[in-house]
């Protein structure tokens, strides 16, 4: 598969489309970013609280196919 992410800070009407692209049966999503200001309002650390050693223990086979 092949795969390009780009951001485009201010889009306009038209978006050229990679040649590597054209002539294919492509999916094109388009996702407005938050601002990066909202990134940087979240502080590491604001929930408190330890994790226990059960929390690196290894997925039970049951655990796991449940997130396939």
């Amino acid at each position: 598969m092949l795969a390009i992410r780009q951001i485009i800070e201010d889009p306009q009407d038209v978006i050229p489309i990679p040649p590597e692209f054209r002539h294919r049966r492509t999916e094109i999503i388009f996702m407005a970013l938050e601002p990066e200001s909202t990134a940087a309002e979240r502080k590491p650390g604001c929930l408190k609280g330890q994790l226990g050693d059960a929390f690196f223990e290894p997925l039970s086979d049951t655990e796991l196919d449940a997130w396939e």
